[in-house]
């Protein structure tokens, strides 16, 4: 009976999704303009595209030693770390009212990676300090990234690992204040999880009565307020929990970034990126486009666009000599 029921449920939401996705007609409009830097600065002026020569303050004062330490050992400790606010209030409003520009205009919120400021933002001099402390001269970023916009009575991702390379380094943004409300990030410190259960996560059937408790006693909630980073290893098990009813938005980015000497794997994005420099536009839109398809797992709403997002990495391709 559950399992029939389970059936009809996955076949239902199979239907929707299919029913939700953009029509061809739609699809050839939208990549007209996803292609168009002009369209892009037209809808968000407030924000740059490809203007790598701005200057423009991203990040707070900081004491480069002392506040850059603490980060390195609570990463070290717990596999995980979190900073006072950071990013320049206006900068974090200008990517917010970016981000609703772009749900008005029925764009995923990923699209706010058009703009340089979502790039600039992990790579001020704090953050720079940081990422050449862990993970040393010449690391790179991968061409893994995300948008969250958990609305009210919605969810983060489920519990998870990131898995990939030792010496690597997802790097989150709050760009609202994350809260117990609006369903925050929640997280087991490394040093208290199981031994071998992070490393296994993604394979367990079961789990020992013991270990479940030792998971469940020691869930930390992170509040996060605008403005704050979190960064954590590839061993960290997180998930965004679930915002209540009448929550505001809960919105964020996250990136990850990896050691120079990463060799990427069939399975890896095809696309490392010199954390030094911008991409060019049509490499945000290979990104973009790939970061749809990677989430469809984690996020069902991205099966609305997986056919847009196909034909946006063919018709970027053909775009460039």
């Amino acid at each position: 009976m559950n399992q029939s029921l389970s059936d009809k449920h996955q076949a239902a939401l199979a239907q929707l999704l299919q029913q939700a996705r953009w029509s061809d007609a739609e699809i050839r409009t939208r990549l007209q303009q996803a292609l168009s830097p002009d369209y892009w600065a037209a809808l968000n002026p407030q924000l740059a595209v490809n203007q790598n020569e701005g200057d423009i303050e991203i990040e707070r004062p900081v004491s480069e030693l002392s506040e850059r330490e603490q980060w390195c050992a609570q990463l070290a400790s717990e596999g995980y770390f979190q900073t006072a606010p950071l990013i320049a209030a206006p900068v974090i409003e200008c990517l917010r009212q970016g981000i609703e520009v772009l749900r008005a205009a029925g764009w995923p919120p990923l699209f706010a990676f058009i703009y340089d400021e979502c790039w600039r933002v992990m790579r001020g001099p704090a953050m720079t300090g940081l990422l050449t402390a862990v993970l040393g001269a010449g690391y790179q970023q991968m061409a893994q990234v995300y948008t969250f916009y958990v609305q009210a009575g919605g969810s983060g991702w489920f519990p998870h690992v990131d898995y990939g390379p030792a010496r690597r380094l997802t790097l989150w943004l709050a760009l609202s204040d994350a809260t117990l409300e609006n369903g925050c990030l929640y997280l087991i410190p490394r040093h208290r999880t199981p031994p071998t259960i992070a490393e296994n996560f993604s394979k367990l059937e079961s789990v020992s009565y013991a270990d479940l408790l030792t998971l469940l006693h020691n869930c930390r909630a992170v509040p996060a307020p605008t403005g704050t980073l979190l960064g954590w290893g590839n061993d960290l098990i997180h998930w965004g929990a679930h915002a209540r009813p009448m929550a505001k938005p809960r919105i964020s980015l996250a990136m990850n970034f990896v050691a120079a000497d990463f060799k990427p794997a069939a399975s890896d994005l095809p696309l490392l990126l010199d954390a030094r420099q911008l991409p060019t536009l049509a490499q945000r839109l290979r990104i973009i486009a790939h970061a749809i398809e990677y989430a469809r797992d984690y996020a069902p709403w991205t099966h609305k666009y997986l056919d847009f997002a196909k034909r946006l990495i063919a018709a970027v391709e053909q775009s460039v000599p």
